[in-house]
């Protein structure tokens, strides 16, 4: 309820064990100064920093908006901040990560995980874009299968690559399904999410018929 005007020195302080206590001290009612102050420590304390953005939860919505746009900072840190957005969720939450998602292709996956997390559901005039994302993320799919497919094809050299190419497809089905989370029902996606972990043949069966009327048609059937 209350931060204390002297907080941002104290997390300034040159005693690592007093910045670090005051770090961990930010919460709801954080002020601007100290939000920018437990920022500057983002280089030599991130897991620190960002466990304490997370703590001051919507407040820091404004600081990690700024970063996004930083041309300074890296894709990996970057990917951390989107996610903690999911984390943080909320309106102010969402609005970031939909402005992101529309504006910086290269960060499609971690966002739409993210809007996944936050609850998200998309308004009518943003399914047409996410849909196509869909589409271009089945694709990708495909292509991965016939690579897979072809690996297999050859002697045991190549068992690494092709397992790689398996993590990567269920990167893919993962991304597809927060997709579908966004676009349609939620609860339903989640059963068939549930179903494909469980590996065996009835379970997927299910989930397939799960996505055949809850997906849109031509999306669902190549899914």
């Amino acid at each position: 309820e209350y931060d204390h005007p002297e907080h941002a020195r104290l997390i300034g302080e040159t005693v690592a064990e007093t910045r670090q206590l005051a770090i961990q001290a930010a919460g709801e009612a954080c002020c601007p100064e100290t939000l920018e102050a437990i920022w500057r420590n983002i280089n030599g304390n991130e897991k620190l920093v960002l466990d304490s953005l997370f703590e001051v939860g919507p407040s820091a919505i404004p600081l990690i908006e700024e970063q996004l746009k930083c041309e300074t900072i890296s894709t990996t840190l970057k990917e951390k901040l989107i996610r903690l957005c999911g984390k943080i969720g909320g309106p102010e939450s969402i609005k970031v990560l939909v402005v992101l998602m529309q504006t910086k292709p290269m960060f499609f996956s971690p966002v739409i995980k993210a809007l996944h997390r936050c609850k998200f559901t998309a308004p009518e005039e943003l399914k047409p874009f996410l849909e196509n994302m869909a589409r271009q993320c089945i694709s990708n799919g495909v292509e991965l299968l016939h690579m897979q497919k072809a690996l297999d094809d050859q002697d045991s050299q190549c068992k690494h690559l092709s397992n790689s190419l398996r993590y990567e497809l269920e990167e893919i089905r993962e991304l597809l399904l927060c997709l579908f989370g966004c676009m349609y029902d939620k609860k339903k996606i989640d059963q068939v999410r549930f179903a494909l972990m469980a590996r065996d043949q009835d379970s997927i069966a299910n989930a397939m018929e799960i996505i055949e009327i809850t997906v849109k048609r031509d999306i669902g059937k190549h899914f």
